[in-house]
């Protein structure tokens, strides 16, 4: 069991590029990411198979232009995050919950 995390930087100097940047942004929510940060997204994984289809996907679904890298990380590694800063800040139209621990989510499957 782990978590998946995509971070990037897409262009948005134009129309063309925040559209792309905004498309990308969805999907990622419709694919039930949940965003860490503005460019950050995560979700949790219970195989390395699915992980590599996660790989697939972004790759299909990315936009040409920009820089996108995605992280894998264990249950324990996730755990040790430390966070700085007010709780309860959201700075984004991309109004999301935080990530929720993987126990909660084992439980729902």
């Amino acid at each position: 069991m782990g978590w998946f995390l995509v971070c990037f930087d897409l262009p948005t100097n134009n129309k063309k590029e925040r559209r792309n940047a905004y498309r990308f942004r969805r999907h990622l929510l419709k694919q039930g990411y949940s965003m860490v940060q503005q460019s950050i997204y995560s979700r949790s994984y219970y195989n390395a198979e699915r992980a590599e289809q996660f790989i697939k996907d972004i790759k299909v679904s990315a936009p040409t232009d920009g820089n996108i890298q995605m992280l894998t990380l264990t249950e324990q590694q996730w755990q040790q995050i430390v966070h700085i800063g007010n709780s309860g800040y959201q700075n984004s139209k991309y109004k999301q919950e935080p990530a929720q621990p993987t126990t909660k989510q084992i439980a729902f499957w």
